[in-house]
């Protein structure tokens, strides 16, 4: 029997500050588990991400492993792999939690050691990913965007105009850039998107609008109109840049990703802080997380990633937080969203996943924006539905 490879990529992920010892009592159960999956000759590549600062709790649980993998006669190596098994530790207002997700080719398996939180323990409060619905349809939605009361939308064939149901634009005055409480849309308007060529099949959009204009970027064409809609002119724009944070060329008809002028395919970009290490995190289409640095040249992260985004966040200290879509089944019958803090290249996850139903299909934010626009299509249930993700406060 062949050799299997291993990656363990250890996401040790606090939501808040922890001590050094917080998962101390997990660490030798889930190291026994882990152990327990593999055999004896295997190879094991052992790899994490986290803050510089959080090295003293992740020490404990590295221990254990390693020290089981060796009980279990399993070689650690520096590179190579086929298998992924990724290891994050975390806690929430319940429970401390160690969880491993083992990756064979499409197959995942999960591993779980949980305890009760220490009721007496002094910790502050965690963040949190929170999700609004603002729209759904059964008919495909490719991106959303709120000018003033507007709602609109953009589909494979036209851009449509929703205005608030008058009770609704009164409660939800003054919500922008923050998600909106559930809203009646009634529409006013469509235009139809002119366009000479077949899209792709997994057709993709932009829309961006102001109080007087709006924009739709489609695959090969680009829209412009005014935001009422009573005027909207497409055409062939083949090479022009789409609004995703990095400089690209488009994408044309034939294709469902973006190129760098360099050449790099990429699926999905963001702009990261000042302190990331690297200006712009990608997804690459193989859906893996990639940095980027000056001159575009990609490394990869070691992280899952079908598409990404960046939010700020005003209570932490403004702080840019990067939002991170990835798969949990072969299936895409549910998509995980992770926010995390990215610091000389290190992931630290701040929230608990929030998941959502089906596949996320599109996943963005306007520069320095507290939201991100999330769409996804939920197979099973044949509709699309359109959300806002933000980092929650904790309760002062």
């Amino acid at each position: 029997m062949g050799i299997r490879l291993f990656f363990v990529v250890l996401f040790l992920a606090p939501l808040a500050a922890q001590r050094s010892s917080s998962f101390q009592d997990l660490a030798q159960p889930l190291a026994g588990k882990i152990a327990a999956a593999l055999a004896p000759g295997d190879q094991v590549r052992l790899t994490w991400a986290a803050d510089v600062g959080d090295a003293a709790a992740l020490l404990p649980v590295e221990a254990e492993i390693r020290r089981a993998l060796a009980g279990r006669g399993v070689r650690t190596v520096e590179s190579g792999g086929t298998i992924v098994l990724r290891v994050g530790c975390s806690s929430n207002l319940r429970e401390r939690a160690c969880m491993a997700e083992m990756r064979r080719g499409q197959a995942r398996d999960v591993i779980t050691v949980t305890r009760p939180l220490d009721p007496g323990s002094d910790r502050p409060a965690p963040l949190s990913l929170e999700l609004a619905p603002i729209f759904s349809q059964p008919a495909p939605i490719l991106d959303v965007t709120l000018a003033g009361s507007r709602l609109l939308v953009l589909d494979p064939e036209r851009i449509t105009w929703y205005a608030q149901d008058a009770t609704d634009a009164e409660r939800s005055a003054g919500a922008a850039d923050r998600a909106l409480p559930t809203t009646r849309w009634i529409m006013r308007r469509s235009a139809v998107i002119a366009r000479e060529r077949p899209w792709p099949r997994d057709v993709r959009g932009r829309l961006r609008a102001d109080d007087a204009t709006v924009t739709a970027w489609l695959p090969g064409v680009t829209c412009r109109g005014s935001v009422d809609l009573s005027r909207l002119v497409c055409a062939d724009a083949r090479g022009e840049p789409w609004p995703i944070g990095i400089e690209n060329t488009g994408i044309d008809a034939a294709r469902n990703y973006f190129n760098t002028p360099e050449g790099l395919p990429l699926y999905a970009a963001a702009l990261l802080a000042a302190d990331a290490g690297a200006p712009w995190v990608a997804a690459s289409t193989n859906g893996e997380l990639l940095f980027l640095d000056d001159a575009r040249r990609s490394a990869a992260a070691g992280t899952p990633a079908d598409d990404v985004a960046t939010l700020d966040s005003s209570c932490a200290g403004g702080a840019r937080h990067l939002l991170v879509a990835s798969a949990t089944d072969a299936d895409h019958q549910r998509e995980a969203l992770r926010a995390y803090r990215v610091t000389g290249r290190r992931l630290v996850a701040v929230t608990a996943p929030a998941f959502v139903a089906g596949r996320i299909t599109a996943l963005w934010s306007a520069p320095g924006a507290g939201v991100a626009t999330t769409i996804a299509h939920d197979e099973s249930a044949g509709r699309y539905e359109a959300f806002q993700a933000r980092i929650g406060c904790p309760a002062v």
